[in-house]
């Protein structure tokens, strides 16, 4: 009887699923991904924002015409805006309690364990 291997997610985007060793280095991969413009013409094109709230303003002043529906190159379950400022909201105070985070949590869960069907999936950070 062989021992299951332990995949521990020390961080992980609540966006895409991307599991990465450091905070900082999902802070890279969001601000990259995630939180850029990429609206055709725009003077600040390719720009990355801090953060989904301030991605959002520049997008409502320097495009009202077309404004952000949805976070970029996202699971379409994680893509909604609303939910986005609810997660930015969520790791700000570092609460996990809420129904929502939970069950995006098990969303990607379910993901990692098909990728990697022969390990148990072990999160790192407080999912309860």
């Amino acid at each position: 009887m062989s021992r299951t291997k332990v995949f521990l997610v020390t961080a992980l985007c609540l966006y895409c699923g991307r599991v990465f060793k450091t905070k900082e280095g999902l802070e890279l991969h969001q601000r990259a991904r995630h939180f850029r413009c990429s609206a055709p013409g725009c003077p600040r094109r390719g720009q990355r924002f801090k953060s989904v709230s301030a991605l959002h303003a520049h997008c409502l002043k320097m495009h009202p015409d077309k404004p952000l529906l949805y976070v970029p190159n996202a699971y379409r379950a994680c893509s909604s805006l609303g939910i986005a400022r609810l997660l930015e909201f969520l790791e700000g105070t570092e609460s996990s309690s809420n129904e929502l985070y939970i069950q995006i949590l098990a969303f990607h869960r379910k993901k990692l364990e098909t990728l990697h069907p022969r390990r148990r999936i072990r999160f790192a950070f407080s999912t309860t």
